[in-house]
């Protein structure tokens, strides 16, 4: 079995290498494990990484572009069975992988979601994404809700729907999106074409969450907005828009009132000129994207019960 580890990152943290490390812990007989970093910074070359592969992205790319870029590369040159997607904020358990070979000769899924812990082992960071019916989504760290998508801070895709998800929509993550909410936007997609998900607490990872652009940064804030947004645009049917409009303009109201007194009124200008701007993309996207869902795809089934929790796990049903 060959699984490629796609790595977007940095390089600038210390924290890679604790993820390179765990990698090479993890290692098991008859898994050939080949990793390979993407980043846009031109100095990884110099920085002595024991990896198969580093891909220079250009600077102005985000996450989407260097997976999409690291998966492409990986089918030429090592023909992998499954392909490994992990933060370089993130780092797996000694076991993973020997867990994974057991799992994958008993449950037959194209996505397998771990549980991610944070860095004290013992408090979950997320277990699959928790999608609202008002458009915005939270990494869930509640084992009983009701999760239909999974996170990129850590996942495993089998290589050959990677290749469908290609064949469909000629790209993995939308690289419209370039930071934030871009698995939840493939996840849409992926379980509209009949792409099937597991989950698993024996398959364990651990994640230092916001390391990189910090909780309440306004690039994490203003992305995680917008890209909601523009996820609706992306993969929303018109009758499930009309269906949920009431939550959807409750939760973006509320949420766009606490940005703009947070960081201004630019934050809603910003938004508004750069969703006018990328309009057609977003439009082109989309038609491709509704046009391959399957007929009988059920785009219910991806939504928690909820318009928003909060991060105390407070929900707000509308």
């Amino acid at each position: 079995m060959k699984i490629v580890c796609v790595i977007p990152s940095t390089c600038t943290k210390p924290v890679l290498k604790q993820c390179l490390r765990s990698l090479e812990k993890a290692k098991t007989k008859n898994i050939h494990l080949f990793q390979i970093i993407a980043t846009s910074n031109e100095k990884a070359l110099e920085m002595n990484l024991k990896v198969k592969k580093i891909i220079i992205i250009n600077k102005s790319c985000g996450f989407a572009e260097m997976v999409n870029e690291a998966i492409n590369q990986a089918f030429l040159l090592f023909k992998p069975d499954y392909f490994l997607i992990i933060n370089d904020d993130a780092w797996i358990h000694k076991d993973f992988i020997k867990i994974f070979k057991s799992l994958c000769r008993k449950e037959n899924f194209d996505v397998y979601t771990p549980i991610i812990y944070k860095p004290d082992k013992k408090t979950i960071d997320s277990f699959g994404d928790e999608y609202f019916t008002s458009g915005f989504a939270k990494q869930s760290n509640v084992l009983t809700a009701k999760t239909e998508l999974t996170s990129f801070a850590c996942v495993i895709v089998k290589s050959e729907f990677i290749r469908k998800i290609l064949i469909t929509y000629g790209y993995v993550l939308n690289p419209l999106l370039h930071f934030y909410m871009e698995d939840v936007e493939f996840s849409i997609r992926a379980r509209a074409i009949g792409g099937t998900f597991g989950k698993f607490t024996n398959l364990v990872a651990y994640h230092i969450r916001f390391h990189t652009t910090g909780r309440e940064s306004f690039f994490k804030v203003y992305h995680v907005y917008r890209n909601s947004l523009w996820v609706i645009i992306l993969t929303w049917p018109i009758l499930n828009i009309f269906k949920r409009i009431h939550s959807i303009l409750a939760v973006l109201i509320l949420a766009g009132f606490y940005a703009t007194y947070k960081f201004g009124p630019w934050f809603t200008i910003s938004t508004i000129i750069s969703t006018i701007y990328n309009l057609s993309l977003l439009l082109k996207y989309r038609k491709k994207a509704l046009n391959s869902y399957k007929k009988n795809f059920d785009f219910s089934i991806i939504f928690s019960k909820y318009a928003f929790r909060f991060r105390n796990g407070l929900t707000i049903k509308i």
